[in-house]
């Protein structure tokens, strides 16, 4: 993958995949697992996040499901925990 390439929600779940079986193993595993979440959760929602969870059996190593929101966001007004891009929570405000 090019460095200016936006990844795609399998490019994640391949990351979070190989990473979650060097949890414990490989320096960074953890940072990785996490990132990759935070990403899928903010572009693609938080139950995509947590099937991602679930798939890669992350609560036995840490990381439990996350409450998906039912309100829409107050400004992107998207629901779920996914937001625009151009949404001040994808800024990190």
């Amino acid at each position: 993958m090019k460095r200016d390439e936006i990844k795609t929600l399998d490019d994640w779940r391949d990351s979070i995949q190989h990473a979650a079986r060097t949890v414990d193993r490989a320096p960074y595993s953890h940072n990785i697992v996490s990132l990759g979440l935070g990403a899928i959760a903010r572009h693609w929602g938080f139950a995509e996040a947590n099937k991602a969870i679930r798939d890669f059996k992350l609560a036995r190593k840490g990381w439990p499901e996350l409450p998906v929101p039912t309100e829409p966001c107050d400004r992107c007004k998207r629901v779920g925990g996914a937001h625009e891009d151009d949404c001040f929570m994808m800024k990190g405000h």
